[in-house]
C-alpha cells in the first residue's frame, strides 16, 4: 500500500478488517445486503448507527478489495457489482464523521485497488484481462468522484 498514500491508522485499520473477517469462518459477506446494513446505519442514531455503518463499509472494502470476482456473479435478484460496493463503503464510512474513517472514504478505491493487487498475488482473484480491464474501469470511476 506504500504507493497509495494512505496513513499508519488507516493500513492499520484495514489490516484489522481483514484479519476479523478472515477469522470469521462462518460468516457469509453474500448473504448480508450492504442497501440494508446502510440503510438501517443512516437511519439510526449513536453507537447503533456507528456500528452499521462501519461494519457495512468494513463489509464492503473486504469482499470488493479481497473476493472482487464474486460480485461479477449474477443472480436473478441482486447484481450488485464492485463499483456498486465501492460507492455503499465509501458511503457508510463517510458518515462515520472521524478522520480516520473520512480517510478511508476518500481512498476507498484506491485501497480496493491495492487489496485486489493482493487477492491476485495470493491467487483469490484471476488476472484475466478482460476481468482486469473490467474492475480498472469501475476503481477508475469512482476514485475520480468526490
Amino acid at each position: 500500500m506504500e504507493d497509495r498514500f494512505i496513513s499508519p491508522p488507516v493500513e492499520g485499520y484495514v489490516v484489522e478488517v481483514l484479519c476479523t473477517f478472515s477469522n470469521a469462518p462462518h460468516a457469509n459477506p453474500r448473504s448480508l445486503h450492504l442497501n440494508d446494513l446502510l440503510r438501517k446505519g443512516l437511519d439510526s442514531e449513536g453507537l447503533i448507527k456507528r456500528e452499521y455503518l462501519r461494519i457495512t463499509g468494513d463489509l464492503a472494502l473486504f469482499v470488493s478489495g479481497i473476493f472482487p470476482d464474486s460480485l461479477e456473479v449474477k443472480s436473478r435478484s441482486v447484481a450488485y457489482d464492485l463499483g456498486y460496493y465501492i460507492d455503499v463503503g465509501r458511503k457508510a464510512y463517510d458518515n462515520l464523521n472521524t478522520l480516520l474513517y473520512e480517510e478511508l472514504a476518500d481512498n476507498f478505491p484506491q485501497i480496493v485497488d491495492g487489496l485486489n493487487e493482493v487477492s491476485i498475488d495470493i491467487r483469490l482473484t484471476k488476472r484475466d484481462m478482460e476481468r482486469y480491464i473490467n474492475r480498472r474501469k469501475q476503481i477508475d470511476a469512482r476514485a475520480t468522484r468526490r
